[in-house]
């Protein structure tokens, strides 16, 4: 949420600034749009709360559009020390009191807790680690249709603008800052459609968030835009091209077994390590020339879709995938693999093999090849997607070479990846349907059952 920059919407003096200044020099905040249901009526709490009310509602609309596998029915923390840098302190717990009573937000009731090392995700939670609750629409506003609102509450507008500058503030690496940078100067084009998606709207808007979360991911307004909007983006006037790392998680999977396998050799433990035999170099090797997905979907008789989709889901170790069709596959296939999986989310908890993997990921992708960009091509235009670059297409080349480059060098292995305009017309991503919930989760925390995941803290959604 941050100071909007269109003198057109907004008639803000800065709004002419070059972008390089903007990033240093935030502007002033005169609005801040909140993205509400229709069916949302402020009344329901004291009018000179109204605006709080409006924030804290659109607090939890937009982590749903923020989070791809997020619906309508899902429980999204929202952590009281965010809630305070937005609203007096004194006003949070009686107003979410009275959006609770008045069945505008619903509350599960079960506290999220940060993890155990203090490592959160930062792009929600910040702060050291805690706890929080989880919060969700209300029955007669799910479903209702998304409207944009302007607050003008000066108090709000004071604690927004001040929330704005110390996420900023805590942007300190050169990297992150030269990214910032760039990402600063994303462009909206006059036909990007106003009202139809509320993370499209914050862009035209003037919105350019950029956080860095606990595992060196960044996270942008490009980075969260759904696809079908990415036509309207634009970077120094010139449309994108993405090259990307194909199936990374598969293949950070296949480096991390490898490496765990020599640490062990070089301790003399491989001799007893029940995970050691020959499917991990096949699985490597699968993931290499791109032929895991097609091996599993002949396995079980899915389509490769289908089994991408799942695939994730077993090596992450949700207990409710590891015994599927998939499942079942992958141990058949590469039996080692299965259980170093087992193995690794048993010691790590849930979440921390997804976050180990990011942590690698971003460590390859923004600590080197984008460090290495920036530094040898400072005038390229540069954004980054996860486990992609986004830059011209004459610079296509340049990036793909220090890309194999800096993988072999970290890795020891050359990726496979592929190429496409990011700015192209695309068709809306199909969302997957929803295959497990919180409450899986809630069972295993609760109770000491050992297994797949065990005891152990959630991560931050």
């Amino acid at each position: 949420m941050i100071p909007p920059t269109d003198p057109g919407r907004h008639g803000l003096a800065v709004a002419s600034c070059p972008a390089s200044r903007r990033s240093s020099s935030p502007p002033v905040l005169t609005s801040f749009t909140a993205h509400l249901p229709e069916t949302f009526d402020p009344a329901v709490t004291r009018p000179e709360w109204a605006a709080y009310a409006c924030w804290v509602v659109s607090a939890v609309v937009i982590r749903r559009y923020v989070d791809k596998d997020a619906d309508d029915n899902t429980f999204v923390p929202l952590d009281h020390e965010y809630i305070d840098r937005h609203i007096p302190r004194k006003v949070r717990k009686p107003l979410l009191e009275d959006l609770k009573q008045a069945g505008v937000l619903e509350c599960d009731g079960v506290y999220y807790f940060g993890c155990p090392s203090g490592k959160r995700d930062r792009r929600h939670v910040p702060g050291p680690p805690g706890k929080c609750l989880c919060y969700r629409l209300g029955p007669a506003h799910r479903g209702a249709k998304i409207r944009p609102h302007p607050l003008t509450h000066p108090e709000l507008l004071r604690k927004v603008s001040m929330a704005y500058q110390q996420e900023r503030a805590g942007v300190t690496a050169p990297v992150h800052i030269a990214l910032r940078g760039w990402h600063d100067r994303v462009e909206v084009l006059p036909a990007a459609p106003h009202g139809e998606h509320p993370l499209l709207d914050r862009l035209i808007e003037g919105e350019r968030r950029f956080t860095v979360c606990a595992q060196g991911r960044v996270h942008t307004n490009c980075a969260n835009l759904p696809r079908q909007y990415r036509q309207y983006i634009r970077l120094d006037g010139r449309e994108l091209e993405s090259l990307d790392i194909v199936n990374s998680q598969q293949l950070l999977m296949a480096v991390l077994l490898k490496r765990r396998e020599e640490e062990r050799s070089r301790s003399r433990e491989a001799v007893c390590d029940p995970c050691s035999d020959a499917s991990k170099n096949d699985y490597l090797r699968d993931c290499l020339d791109g032929s895991v997905y097609d091996r599993l979907a002949a396995l079980t008789g899915r389509t490769r879709d289908d089994v991408k989709s799942m695939f994730l889901a077993v090596i992450y170790g949700h207990p409710a995938d590891m015994h599927t069709r998939v499942g079942e596959a992958v141990r058949r296939l590469y039996p080692g693999v299965f259980d170093a999986v087992v193995d690794l989310n048993y010691r790590l908890g849930h979440g921390g093999l997804p976050r180990m993997m990011q942590a690698m990921e971003s460590g390859v992708m923004i600590r080197r090849v984008a460090a290495r960009l920036l530094r040898e091509w400072p005038g390229m235009p540069l954004l980054t997607v996860h486990d992609s670059i986004l830059a011209p297409a004459e610079y296509s080349d340049h990036v793909l070479r220090v890309i194999e480059e800096e993988w072999l060098d970290e890795f020891g292995v050359v990726p496979l990846t592929k190429t496409s305009t990011f700015t192209s017309p695309q068709e809306a991503r199909k969302k997957r349907p929803k295959r497990r919930g919180r409450s899986a989760w809630k069972k295993l925390e609760r109770t000491d059952r050992g297994g797949v995941g065990g005891r152990c803290s959630p991560s931050p959604a």
